[in-house]
Parts: structure tokens; C-alpha cells; sequence
């Protein structure tokens, strides 16, 4: 009789979260972010429709949805996301979850078969941090022989070991919010808004990733981690087991504390949300193939507990005894001694199978499970990282009033909602040969063009906006000092005939873009106008 051996392999992708865990942290912080909500109110894209925007840098030729829909051949679109994302609109929320999900995608196989995945070849490969590498170099994953990209790298501008550029990078993100409120076509306005609203969301799923082991201990997981497929229940817990992410405030995830923003940070950089966050997940948690092989954490933080199932196994849970942000007696991972196969197996996760017949679960299920009590801990941690970044991400909030003679900026930002003062509450000077504000009018087809200013640098005053007898020289103006959170700058002006009817009659938006705090930031607002007469010619 023939034997017929059946080989399967099976390719898995690298992916941090499961997908659809990604997309449900996210959606918790999408609306938790007071700072996200301040801005589509002022930016007035609340009812816009991205449904036709596309995703680029990949050849398809497709929308950001269907991509996620339809665009990838590993199970994870078609059927899975057509319950959340409409097919005949795509509002922010829907582009910046979609940015969430597309930061897994895969990149085509070659040029030669464009229509072919590696599905072990993605933006993923690029989403690791080791936090404890003590070598020189790069602190990204070491995959197939190569090293790629460090996480932080990637996410604020990064081009991959094989010269694959990331189009949705921190940088990328604000060259795109500036391009989507001052580019003149609309039709290019809408497309920026979308590339930047999707960025967003690749970068939220960077910071998700920061809180999970595998990723902060470089960690390769191509057959899966287990604390993040177990953490796959998604949106209300749609799987029979895994953590249900649901509740409309981050007290509901907690399961750690009454007050659990008291356990998380409020970051200063976009840099540091990566960097430190992955140094707080890697000194305090286990990956699957790290428990022992990395630098632990304190001694004197943790202790250990033998239990015997009466199978031949030892099975020790190494808790958490004082450090800082874990409960106390939180369990952080499992070691495993089997007397049968005289054989020390430290698994983190369930090995149901590891050879002779012999059964060595290391899986404890209900309220007792290892995965779970650092699910509980890091999910929660993950979901007010990634509404932290929004809170970042759209710190600079303005206001702005155009008077007969005067233009009135308030920088109304909320300095509690990210990280320090030094960091969120100041609009810091620039050279004045670069423009800090810029004022944009719209016409009736929707085309958007600055005005323009005759202006007097030593006394910046702005003598005349955008008049035809008096041709004016600068699209912009700059300040020369900061603007601190509640403070406003004040700009005379000297309206003639012309000025005054453009702007009387005109939509105007302010757009402002200069460092807020330590780094670059980008802040849009409509303005409100009060007039009093109607001019005269001069």
C-alpha cells in the first residue's frame, strides 16, 4: 500500500494586532480624541465623501476601501470588512480606520507578476522596535538575514531595507494636512485630506503596535502571537472568545485601575510615542520566544510560583510584585519544566502539540490566563496610546477674526490633552523669510487661493490684502514671538476698497504651519468676519 505523505505549509504575515483588533483600539480612540473632534469641527470635513480617493504606492489602481475590501489574497478582506465599510461613502472615520487595516498591507511580489503577494513581505516587516538591542545599528527586525527598518524609522520617514518608501509616514502626514486645506483645486484638496486622514491611521497602528511583546522584543511571529490573536474579539467581541473591546470610555477597558489614564503616559514627540512606550512593554512583559532571552524585568519585581497538574509538568507563573503601571500578581508569563521528556519548554502562549503525543498546553483559560491578564493591561494601554496621538497629532487649535482693521489669532489649544506645556501649548518662532499663517479665500467653484499682503516686516503691519491698485508682495504673514494656549496676536491692517470686498464676500480659511511645541504641527480653521461699513476707494 502506498503512503501518501500530505505537507501543508501555511504563510502567515508578520502582523502586529490582529486586524481587526487594530481597527477596533482604533476606533475607541477615534472617539475618545477631543482634539480629533476639535478639528473636523473646525475644518469643516465632517459630511466629506472619500469614497473615490485611492490608495497609492501600490499598483492597484484601487480606493483605499475597496483595497481593504478586496485588495489582498490572504483571507483577511472581501467578507470580513464589508460589514463596516459602505460601498458608496467613506467618511474620516472610515479613512482613518482604513488607514489602520492598509498599514499591514502586503507589497506586490515583483514586477514580473504584479498580480502575485509574498504574504510574508509587507509594511509589517518594518514594525518592530527592539527596545532592549544593545547593538549598533538598526533596532528593527532581523527577517530572512536582513534587518529592516526600526519602527520609529519607518513611521516618521522611512524608506525599507529594499527601498520601499513610506508614503503614510509622520512627515508625509503633514506635508499632506497642509496640502488639503491650501491647494487651490478642490478635487486636490479632497485627495490630501484623504492621504493625510489615512496617515493618521497608519501611524495609529504604529503606536498600537508599541504595546504589544512581540513587537518591542523583535520577536518574529509568522505563525501569529498569541496575546494578539487572542486579543482578535475585535468590536464588541465579534469572535466567541478573545477580549471584547467595547464601552464608550477607556474605563471600560481598564480591569487595572478606577483611573487608568493615571497608568498611562501623555507623550511629547511623535518619536517618543514609539521609543517609549516599547521600552515600558519590553521591560515588563514577555514575548513568546523572549522569555529568558531578554533582559528581564527587576528581580525584585517579580516572583515565581510552582504549581504540578500531576502530568509530569512544573508549570511556574512569573507575577508581578511592584512594578510600576501592572497590578500586583499580574501574571506575566509561564515557564514549563516536563519530567517526561527531560526537556525545559518555555512557552508563553498554547504549544497543544510538541511531539511523542505528549500534550504540554500551557494555555489557562477563563480569568486565570496569562494572555488575558496582559491583554488587560496592554489593550487598554494601546487604545489611549493611539487617542493620545490624535490628541498630538492635532494639538495646534486656532481660532481666528478678521475685523475692519485688524486680524485677531487665538491659539485656543488645550495643553492637558497631550503631553507638557513646553510641548503643546506654544506656537514657536520661525525665521520670518517662512510664512507662519496663511490666509486662504474660496471662490464659488471651489478653488482656494491666498490672499495677499502688502506687508511692513519692522512693524508688521499688513498695509493692504489682496487690492488691485496696490499690488501686494507676500501670501502670508509671520509672528515674532510665541503664541501660548490662550493668548491671541493682533495684526493691524489697512483694508482698501478691493481688500475689504474680497473680504466681505469671500470663505476664508487660516492655515497655520510652523512648529507647535518641539516639532512641526499643521492647524486650520474658518474665519469669522465683522465688518461695519463698506469702504471706499482709495
Amino acid at each position: 500500500m502506498k503512503k501518501i505523505f500530505l505537507i501543508i505549509i501555511m504563510v502567515v504575515n508578520i502582523y502586529g494586532w490582529e486586524i481587526n483588533t487594530h481597527r477596533a483600539i482604533d476606533r475607541k480612540a477615534i472617539e475618545n480624541s477631543a482634539n480629533l473632534k476639535s478639528f473636523i469641527q473646525s475644518s469643516n470635513i465632517k459630511n466629506e465623501n472619500y469614497i473615490k480617493e485611492k490608495f497609492e504606492g501600490y499598483g492597484s489602481n484601487m480606493t483605499y476601501i475597496n483595497y481593504v475590501l478586496n485588495g489582498e489574497e490572504n483571507g483577511v478582506s472581501a467578507n470580513k470588512w464589508n460589514q463596516y465599510f459602505s460601498k458608496t461613502s467613506a467618511d474620516y472615520q472610515d479613512l482613518l480606520e482604513a488607514g489602520t487595516i492598509l498599514e499591514d498591507a502586503q507589497w506586490p511580489h515583483s514586477a514580473s507578476t504584479p498580480n502575485k503577494i509574498d504574504k510574508a513581505d509587507g509594511r509589517f516587516v518594518n514594525h518592530f522596535y527592539d527596545a532592549q538591542f544593545s547593538g549598533s545599528g538598526s533596532k528593527g527586525l532581523v527577517y530572512g538575514g536582513i534587518r529592516f527598518l526600526s519602527a520609529d524609522l519607518w513611521a516618521l520617514q522611512g524608506i525599507d531595507t529594499v527601498n520601499r518608501h513610506n508614503l503614510y509616514s509622520y512627515n508625509n502626514a503633514l506635508d499632506y494636512f497642509k496640502k488639503g486645506f491650501t491647494e487651490s483645486n478642490p478635487t486636490e484638496r479632497k485627495k490630501y485630506q484623504a492621504k493625510m486622514l489615512v496617515s493618521v491611521g497608519h501611524l495609529m497602528h504604529m503606536v498600537n503596535d508599541m504595546s504589544s511583546t512581540a513587537h518591542t522584543r523583535a520577536d518574529p511571529h509568522a505563525e501569529g502571537d498569541v496575546m494578539e490573536v487572542w486579543g482578535s474579539g475585535g468590536e464588541n467581541g465579534n469572535k466567541s472568545t478573545g477580549f471584547r473591546v467595547s464601552g464608550n470610555t477607556l474605563k471600560s477597558y481598564a480591569g487595572i485601575s478606577k483611573n487608568p489614564d493615571n497608568r498611562v503616559p501623555k507623550y511629547g514627540k511623535f518619536s517618543e510615542f514609539i521609543t517609549g512606550e516599547a521600552r515600558w512593554t519590553a521591560t515588563h512583559f514577555f514575548s513568546k520566544d523572549t522569555i529568558f532571552t531578554k533582559r528581564l524585568p527587576k528581580k525584585s519585581d517579580t516572583y515565581e510560583e510552582l504549581f504540578y497538574n500531576g502530568n509530569g509538568l512544573e508549570k511556574y507563573y512569573i507575577r508581578s510584585d511592584s512594578i510600576s503601571g501592572i497590578p500586583r500578581r499580574t501574571k506575566l508569563a509561564i515557564r514549563v519544566k516536563s519530567y517526561i521528556i527531560n526537556t525545559l519548554k518555555e512557552r508563553y502562549y498554547r504549544d497543544d502539540s510538541v511531539g511523542m503525543g505528549f500534550d504540554m498546553s500551557t494555555s489557562f483559560r477563563g480569568n486565570y490566563s496569562v494572555v488575558e491578564e496582559n491583554a488587560r493591561i496592554l489593550i487598554p494601554r494601546a487604545i489611549a496610546n493611539a487617542r493620545n496621538f490624535l490628541n498630538y497629532f492635532f494639538r495646534g487649535q486656532i481660532s481666528a477674526t478678521i475685523t475692519n482693521n485688524e486680524i485677531t489669532v487665538t491659539n485656543v489649544s488645550n495643553p492637558s490633552l497631550v503631553a507638557a506645556a513646553k510641548y503643546t501649548t506654544t506656537f514657536i518662532n520661525i525665521p520670518a523669510t517662512v510664512y507662519n499663517y496663511r490666509f486662504m479665500y474660496e471662490n464659488n467653484d471651489g478653488t482656494r487661493h491666498p490672499f495677499l499682503f502688502k506687508y511692513d516686516p519692522p512693524s508688521r503691519e499688513i498695509a493692504y490684502i489682496g487690492s488691485m491698485e496696490h499690488p501686494p508682495t507676500v501670501d502670508g504673514f509671520t509672528t515674532v514671538h510665541s503664541l501660548a494656549s490662550g493668548h491671541t496676536i493682533k495684526v493691524p491692517i489697512k483694508l482698501d476698497y478691493d481688500g475689504r470686498q474680497q473680504l466681505a464676500t469671500k470663505k476664508i480659511i487660516l492655515v497655520y504651519d510652523a512648529n507647535i511645541g518641539s516639532e512641526r504641527g499643521i492647524s486650520t480653521c474658518y474665519v469669522s468676519k465683522i465688518f461695519t461699513g463698506t469702504g471706499q476707494r482709495e
